[in-house]
This record gives structure tokens, C-alpha cells and sequence, in this order.
């Protein structure tokens, strides 16, 4: 066996959890992308990795700053695509989703909340909610101790409910935690 196909065969179980940290993170259609560059750079690194044990970990903290490097570009992009209002008209906004329009309903969703959040009670919620880690794997992944990853997850849950204006909206601490 090659050492490509040993590599496959040693990081398949991990990519869906990988494909949905990057779809939380950065959109469906770039995910996909981004765990490919994730996997390159996993490749590169394997030698790093000083305890297989560790590996799920290591490759969605890999994934998870793919991911925020390409924030950082689009979002450093972004202000060469912004335009003024005032070259904006009334029927031009109203398309963009003005109050009772499809996409202003679709802008109130659980997503758009957690993007509301700041990035280090993204992650916790992204990690715990999306790629299903519990506290250790979590506190291991991002370098925290798990009390602080409970904190930051009850914060984090906490600031979606006031951000949703309701008390239930399906995410908990507890559960099967380690």
C-alpha cells in the first residue's frame, strides 16, 4: 500500500467532521475546498503528529484555521466590493433583504446568531454543536482547559438565546461530555 493510500485510509473517518466544521465556518460551497487544503497540509505535517491518538484533533484544528484564514481573506476583500448607500435605490435594497423579504426571514436563523457571536464562542459552538466534540476534545483542540470550554459553551448558548429572543432553541451543555 502507498503511503497516499495509508493516508487516506487513516484520515477518511475524520472528514465528514472536517467537512462540517468548514461548512459552519465558511459555507457549504467552500468546504469542500478547504478540507482539501486542510488534508495538504495535514499530509505535509503527518510527521508532526507525535501521537496518532491525537489525530482527529489535529486535523480540525488544521481545518479550523484553513477556515480562518479564508475569513480573514474574504473579509479583508470585502471592503474593495462594498459599495455607498447613497448609490443604492429603495427597490436595490429591498432586494437585499429589507424587513418582510425572503432573505431577511432566512437572516434570522440559528446560523446567522452564531456569526453574531465573537469568533472564540464561534469555535466552542462550532466544534460542540457541528462536529460533535465534547469539552476534552475541544479544550485539546483549541489549547483551553475544558473549564473553559464549558464556560465559553454555556456564555456562548447563553448570547444565542438573547440574540433568538427565546429560551429554547435546542443546544445544552450537558449531555454525554467528557
Amino acid at each position: 500500500m502507498s503511503e497516499r493510500e495509508q493516508f487516506s485510509e487513516l484520515v477518511e473517518p475524520h472528514v465528514m467532521a472536517m467537512l462540517r466544521v468548514a461548512a459552519a465556518m465558511i459555507g457549504a460551497s467552500h468546504a469542500e475546498d478547504a478540507v482539501q487544503e486542510a488534508l495538504i497540509k495535514a499530509w505535509r505535517a503527518l510527521p508532526s503528529l507525535r501521537e496518532q491518538q491525537y489525530l482527529h484533533a489535529w486535523l480540525l484544528r488544521i481545518t479550523l484555521h484553513v477556515c480562518q484564514d479564508r475569513q480573514r481573506e474574504k473579509y479583508s476583500n470585502l471592503t474593495k466590493l462594498l459599495i455607498p448607500l447613497d448609490d443604492v435605490d429603495d427597490g436595490q435594497l429591498a432586494a437585499l433583504g429589507g424587513p418582510g423579504s425572503e432573505n431577511h426571514i432566512s437572516s434570522l436563523d440559528l446560523r446567522q446568531a452564531i456569526r453574531r457571536l465573537d469568533p472564540e464562542l464561534q469555535l466552542i459552538i462550532l466544534l460542540r454543536y457541528y462536529a460533535g466534540e465534547n469539552s476534552s476534545e475541544i479544550s485539546f483542540i483549541l489549547g483551553i482547559s475544558a473549564s473553559t470550554v464549558r464556560t465559553r459553551l454555556s456564555q456562548a448558548i447563553a448570547r444565542l438565546r438573547n440574540i433568538l429572543g427565546h429560551a429554547d432553541i435546542g443546544l445544552s451543555v450537558g449531555g454525554t461530555d467528557g
